[in-house]
C-alpha cells in the first residue's frame, strides 16, 4: 500500500492525514498501522481551551507547542491504530469535541 497523504481544513482546524504503511506486505495475516496528526494553530487562549476539551483523552497523542515569547501557539495531536475505520471514529469524536469547544470560546469572546 502506498503511503497517503490528504488535507482537510475544520473551520480552524488543519488536519493532516499523514501516513497509512504496510508491514509484511504479501503475508495473508499482515498487520496496517495507521497514523493520523492534526495540527491547530492558534492563540494561546484558545488552545488552552481547545486543550482542556480533550484533555485525557486516551485514544491520542496530546501537545501543547508554542513558540517562544508571543509566537504562534499550536495543538499536536496524534491518534494511531491498527484499523482505519477505528482511527476514523477517534478522530471523528476528538473534531466533535474540538468543534464544540471552538464553538464555546468563540461565542463568550
Amino acid at each position: 500500500m502506498r503511503p497517503s497523504f490528504g488535507i482537510w481544513v475544520f473551520g480552524e482546524l488543519n488536519i493532516l492525514l499523514d501516513r497509512s504503511s504496510d508491514r509484511g506486505m504479501g503475508d495473508a495475516d499482515s498487520m496496517v498501522e495507521v497514523e493520523t496528526e492534526m495540527l491547530w494553530i492558534g492563540d494561546l487562549a484558545k488552545a488552552e481551551a481547545l486543550l482542556a476539551a480533550i484533555d485525557g483523552d486516551d485514544s491520542a497523542e496530546i501537545k501543547l507547542v508554542t513558540e517562544g515569547d508571543g509566537g504562534e501557539t499550536g495543538l499536536r495531536i496524534l491518534v494511531k491504530g491498527d484499523d482505519l475505520r477505528e482511527v476514523r471514529a477517534q478522530v471523528d469524536s476528538l473534531l466533535a469535541a474540538l468543534s464544540s469547544a471552538e464553538a464555546k470560546y468563540d461565542s463568550n469572546n
